[in-house]
Protein backbone atom coordinates (compact mmCIF):
# COMPACT_ATOMS: atom_id res chain seq x y z
CA UNK A 1 0.00 0.00 0.00
CA UNK A 2 1.52 3.20 -0.71
CA UNK A 3 1.99 6.07 1.75
CA UNK A 4 -1.01 8.13 0.78
CA UNK A 5 -3.71 5.39 1.27
CA UNK A 6 -2.10 4.65 4.65
CA UNK A 7 -2.29 8.18 6.01
CA UNK A 8 -6.23 8.49 4.33
CA UNK A 9 -6.53 4.97 6.35
CA UNK A 10 -5.20 6.82 9.67
CA UNK A 11 -6.70 10.48 9.33
CA UNK A 12 -10.09 8.10 8.94
CA UNK A 13 -9.95 6.16 11.64
CA UNK A 14 -8.86 9.65 13.71
CA UNK A 15 -12.24 11.03 12.80
CA UNK A 16 -14.16 8.16 13.47
CA UNK A 17 -11.95 7.95 16.94
CA UNK A 18 -12.63 11.55 17.38
CA UNK A 19 -16.23 11.69 16.70
CA UNK A 20 -16.82 8.80 18.69
CA UNK A 21 -15.20 10.66 21.70
CA UNK A 22 -17.29 13.52 21.39
CA UNK A 23 -20.65 11.63 20.55
CA UNK A 24 -20.22 10.00 23.77
CA UNK A 25 -19.03 13.21 25.91
CA UNK A 26 -21.89 14.86 24.72
CA UNK A 27 -24.52 11.77 25.48
CA UNK A 28 -22.68 12.10 29.13
CA UNK A 29 -23.66 15.34 29.65
CA UNK A 30 -27.10 15.16 28.75
CA UNK A 31 -28.19 12.35 31.29
CA UNK A 32 -25.90 13.89 33.85
CA UNK A 33 -28.89 16.55 35.09
CA UNK A 34 -28.94 16.92 39.23
CA UNK A 35 -25.90 19.62 40.17
CA UNK A 36 -24.95 19.78 43.70
CA UNK A 37 -21.46 20.80 45.47
CA UNK A 38 -18.71 18.36 45.71
CA UNK A 39 -15.91 18.35 48.09
CA UNK A 40 -12.04 17.34 46.89
CA UNK A 41 -11.11 14.53 49.20
CA UNK A 42 -7.90 13.68 48.18
CA UNK A 43 -5.70 14.48 45.68
CA UNK A 44 -3.47 11.58 44.55
CA UNK A 45 -0.07 11.69 42.78
CA UNK A 46 1.18 9.61 40.29
CA UNK A 47 4.87 9.57 39.21
CA UNK A 48 5.81 7.63 36.04
CA UNK A 49 9.56 7.74 34.23
CA UNK A 50 10.09 6.71 30.65
CA UNK A 51 13.50 4.89 29.12
CA UNK A 52 15.56 8.25 28.87
CA UNK A 53 15.01 9.19 32.56
CA UNK A 54 12.10 12.06 32.17
CA UNK A 55 9.88 12.49 34.88
CA UNK A 56 6.10 12.78 34.60
CA UNK A 57 3.46 13.56 37.49
CA UNK A 58 -0.16 13.37 37.14
CA UNK A 59 -2.71 13.87 39.82
CA UNK A 60 -6.34 12.73 40.13
CA UNK A 61 -8.68 14.19 42.27
CA UNK A 62 -10.75 12.65 44.27
CA UNK A 63 -14.89 13.65 44.95
CA UNK A 64 -17.39 13.27 47.19
CA UNK A 65 -20.72 14.51 47.27
CA UNK A 66 -24.33 13.65 48.17
CA UNK A 67 -27.02 12.55 45.77
CA UNK A 68 -29.95 11.24 46.49
CA UNK A 69 -29.40 10.66 49.82
CA UNK A 70 -26.46 8.85 49.62
CA UNK A 71 -22.51 9.90 49.97
CA UNK A 72 -20.68 9.16 46.76
CA UNK A 73 -17.11 9.11 46.49
CA UNK A 74 -15.76 9.01 43.28
CA UNK A 75 -12.58 9.47 41.11
CA UNK A 76 -12.80 12.70 39.19
CA UNK A 77 -10.46 14.36 36.89
CA UNK A 78 -6.47 13.48 36.21
CA UNK A 79 -4.18 16.84 35.35
CA UNK A 80 -0.57 16.39 34.12
CA UNK A 81 0.19 20.09 33.84
CA UNK A 82 0.00 21.45 37.34
CA UNK A 83 -0.70 20.03 40.64
CA UNK A 84 -2.59 23.06 42.12
CA UNK A 85 -5.75 22.37 39.62
CA UNK A 86 -6.81 20.42 42.34
CA UNK A 87 -6.34 21.13 46.34
CA UNK A 88 -7.92 18.99 48.93
CA UNK A 89 -10.73 20.84 50.74
CA UNK A 90 -11.74 22.69 47.52
CA UNK A 91 -15.34 22.26 46.34
CA UNK A 92 -16.58 22.61 42.68
CA UNK A 93 -19.84 22.30 41.45
CA UNK A 94 -20.66 18.95 39.60
CA UNK A 95 -24.18 17.34 37.46
CA UNK A 96 -24.45 13.60 38.38
CA UNK A 97 -26.87 11.29 36.86
CA UNK A 98 -30.13 10.90 38.79
CA UNK A 99 -30.31 7.32 37.68
CA UNK A 100 -26.47 6.37 38.14
CA UNK A 101 -25.01 8.93 40.91
CA UNK A 102 -21.24 7.43 40.52
CA UNK A 103 -21.60 9.15 36.65
CA UNK A 104 -20.84 12.59 36.78
CA UNK A 105 -19.13 15.70 35.41
CA UNK A 106 -17.26 18.55 37.09
CA UNK A 107 -18.81 21.76 35.85
CA UNK A 108 -16.69 24.06 33.90
CA UNK A 109 -14.46 20.69 32.80
CA UNK A 110 -13.89 20.26 29.04
CA UNK A 111 -14.44 16.20 29.63
CA UNK A 112 -13.28 14.33 26.73
CA UNK A 113 -14.81 17.01 24.19
CA UNK A 114 -11.61 18.88 23.84
CA UNK A 115 -9.61 16.29 23.00
CA UNK A 116 -12.21 14.67 20.32
CA UNK A 117 -12.13 17.71 18.24
CA UNK A 118 -8.35 17.80 18.26
CA UNK A 119 -8.44 14.31 16.66
CA UNK A 120 -11.18 15.61 14.04
CA UNK A 121 -9.09 18.54 13.64
CA UNK A 122 -5.54 16.69 13.06
CA UNK A 123 -7.42 13.91 10.81
CA UNK A 124 -8.94 16.37 8.67
CA UNK A 125 -5.31 18.51 8.53
CA UNK A 126 -3.30 15.29 7.74
CA UNK A 127 -5.95 14.27 4.71
CA UNK A 128 -6.01 18.17 3.35
CA UNK A 129 -1.79 17.71 3.19
CA UNK A 130 -2.08 14.07 1.71
CA UNK A 131 -4.24 15.54 -0.92
CA UNK A 132 -2.56 18.64 -1.79
CA UNK A 133 0.91 16.45 -2.18
CA UNK A 134 -1.37 14.28 -4.44
CA UNK A 135 -2.14 17.18 -6.41
CA UNK A 136 1.30 18.32 -6.78
CA UNK A 137 0.83 21.81 -4.83
CA UNK A 138 4.46 21.10 -2.90
CA UNK A 139 5.93 20.96 -5.69
CA UNK A 140 7.25 17.33 -7.18
CA UNK A 141 6.82 16.12 -3.97
CA UNK A 142 4.38 13.67 -4.52
CA UNK A 143 2.74 10.59 -1.78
Amino acid sequence: MEAAGVLYILAAVMLLIGIVIVFFDRRKRARCTEETTATIVSVGEDITRDGSGHTERSYTAYYEFTARGATVRRQGGTSTTRKRKYKRGETRQVRYNPGNPNEFIVVGDSGNTGGGVALIVLAVVIAGVVLAAQLGVFGNTKL
